[in-house]
C-alpha cells in the first residue's frame, strides 16, 4: 500500500525515508517505552548532556522519569551475548533547554556487539546518506573525529573514541551526531562495542530548508557595543574588512559593504556569542569570560589581542580564607567560572550571584571572597583588597558558528589569516 506525501507531514515523509533506508541494511525497529525508572539516569547523570530530568511517581510508588535519552534504554536492556544487533528507533525525548523542558524528536540507529571495521564504516555511511535525504540537494558535512580534541565537544558525554556530527548546509546547528560508546556499554556489563547515531528532526521542522541558506555570501559578524567593539572593528579595517558606513552618525545597527562580502551589526556584548551559536551571525567578537561562563557552543578562531584583563580569585588583604576547614562563600557575577574553578580544586563553595560592586561584598561580610575580572588592580587596591589566585586570562576572541565554518571554511580562514597577520605586524 502506497501512501500519498500530502497526507504525511514533512517529519513523517523524512522518517518513512529513514526508516526504508536503515531496514535495507538489515537494521530492526526497536521500540521502547517513554518512561524507564529514574534510577536509570540518576546512576549515569555522567552520561546525559544535562543533569536535568523530569521525574514523576509511578502508581507503584517508584520514582520514573521521561526519558531524556535513547541510548542508555537500548544498552539497558541489549541482550549480553556478544552478538551483532542492529537496531533503528523513531522516538521522542524530553530535556532541557536550560530554560524549559522540551520534546524532541529523533530517529537514529545503533549497532551493538562484535563490531569491526566494516561495521563502523557501513555506520558512518549510514550517517552520510541520512543527511543527503534530509538535505534534499543541499551541500553536507559530516564531521568524523576523536574525543580529546579541542575543536569540538560531544552533547552527549558518553561517546569515547570515534564521534561524528553532520551539518546541512542553511542549518545553523548540527542536525546529526554519533559516536562510539564501548565504555557506556562495559559500565553496563556488557560485551562488545557499540556505535550509533541520532538524528534530530525538531531541527529541521524549525528550520525550513527552503528557505535557509547563505543567500548572498557574505559574512555576517556581530560586534560588542562600546570600546571593545570599536577596537575590533578597526582590527578588520586594517585587515581589509573596512565598511566605511559604520562611522557615519546614525541609529543604524546593520552595515554592508557588498564589494567586501562583509556585513557587521552590533549588539549587546552579552549578546554577541548568542547571536553567533543560533547563525543569525557567521562570526563575532566576544570577552573570553563570556565564552567561560556560558560553555558557548561555537568555534574559537583567534585571540584578537584586545581587551586584555584577568579573571581572579580575591580577598581583603591579610585575610585570605584557609581551605577547606568551612564551605567557602564567593561573591561573583561569574558563577559558573567560579564553580568550575573550585571544583577543580575539589572545594565545595557558597556561590552568591552579584550584579555590581562585588568589591563590596568581603568588606560587609556577605562572602569570603570574590571572582571577578582584574584590569589594573586599582578598584581592588582602593578598597584594601587583592587578587589571591588567577583562573584565566581574558580577551577578545573572534568566534565561528559551526556550520557556518563548515561551509564557509576559505572564506572564514583567509578572513582570520589576514587579520593574524595585521596583529603581528
Amino acid at each position: 500500500m502506497e501512501i500519498s506525501e500530502d497526507i504525511l507531514t514533512y517529519d513523517e515523509q523524512i522518517t518513512l525515508e529513514l526508516r526504508k533506508l536503515y531496514k535495507s541494511f538489515g537494521y530492526t525497529p526497536y521500540k521502547m517505552s517513554r518512561f524507564e525508572e529514574y534510577e536509570l539516569y540518576a546512576r549515569n547523570k555522567a552520561f546525559l548532556p544535562s543533569g536535568d530530568i523530569l521525574t514523576f511517581t509511578g502508581i507503584s510508588g517508584k520514582l520514573m522519569a521521561l526519558r531524556p535519552d535513547v541510548t542508555l534504554s537500548i544498552v539497558k536492556n541489549a541482550i549480553s551475548d556478544g552478538k551483532l544487533k542492529k537496531l533503528y528507533y523513531n522516538e521522542n525525548i524530553y530535556r532541557s533547554d536550560g530554560i524549559e523542558y522540551k520534546e524532541q524528536m529523533q530517529v537514529g540507529l545503533e549497532c551493538i556487539g562484535e563490531l569491526d571495521a566494516a561495521k563502523v564504516n557501513e555506520v558512518l555511511k549510514l550517517a552520510q546518506q541520512s543527511l543527503d535525504i534530509i538535505a534534499d540537494g543541499r551541500k553536507t558535512h559530516l564531521d568524523i573525529l576523536h574525543t580529546g580534541k579541542e575543536a569540538e565537544k560531544n552533547d552527549l558525554t558518553y561517546y569515547d573514541d570515534l564521534t561524528f556530527q553532520g551539518y546541512i548546509e542553511g542549518i545553523p546547528v548540527k542536525v546529526l551526531s554519533g559516536g562510539r560508546y564501548d565504555e557506556l556499554l562495559r559500565k553496563f556489563g556488557k560485551k562488545g562495542g557499540a556505535i550509533g547515531f541520532a538524528v534530530y528532526l525538531d531541527l529541521l521542522e524549525k528550520h525550513d530548508l527552503a528557505e535557509a541558506g547563505t543567500g548572498s555570501g557574505v559574512l555576517s559578524v556581530a560586534l560588542p557595543k562600546g570600546r571593545l567593539g570599536e577596537k575590533a572593528y578597526e582590527i578588520f579595517r586594517l585587515s581589509g574588512y573596512e565598511c566605511p558606513e559604520i562611522n557615519r552618525e546614525s541609529r543604524k545597527l546593520v552595515f554592508e559593504n557588498p564589494e567586501k562580502s562583509i556585513r557587521y551589526f552590533w549588539v549587546k556584548p552579552l549578546d554577541v556569542a548568542v547571536y553567533v551559536e543560533r547563525g543569525a551571525a557567521d562570526i563575532g567578537v566576544v570577552g573570553k569570560d563570556i565564552l567561560l561562563e556560558n560553555s558557548t557552543d561555537v568555534y574559537e578562531l583567534l585571540d584578537l589581542g584586545i581587551g586584555k584583563c584577568t579573571m581572579c580569585v580575591a580577598a581583603g588583604k591579610g585575610r585570605i580564607p584557609e581551605r577547606p576547614e568551612k564551605t567557602l562563600s564567593v561573591a561573583t557575577k561569574f558563577p559558573n567560572i567560579a564553580r568550575n574553578h573550585y571544583a577543580n580544586q575539589g572545594c565545595e563553595i557558597d556561590v552568591i550571584k552579584l550584579n555590581g560592586s562585588i568589591e563590596l561584598a568581603p568588606l560587609l561580610g556577605l562572602s569570603d571572597v570574590v571572582v571577578d575580572i582584574v584590569e589594573t588592580g586599582k578598584t581592588l587596591l582602593e578598597n584594601n583588597m587583592e587578587p589571591i589566585e588567577k583562573i584565566a586570562d581574558i580577551s577578545a576572541r573572534l568566534i565561528s558558528n559551526k556550520a557556518s565554518y563548515k561551509f564557509n571554511r576559505h572564506k572564514i580562514d583567509k578572513l582570520c589569516k589576514k587579520i593574524a597577520a595585521n596583529l603581528c605586524s
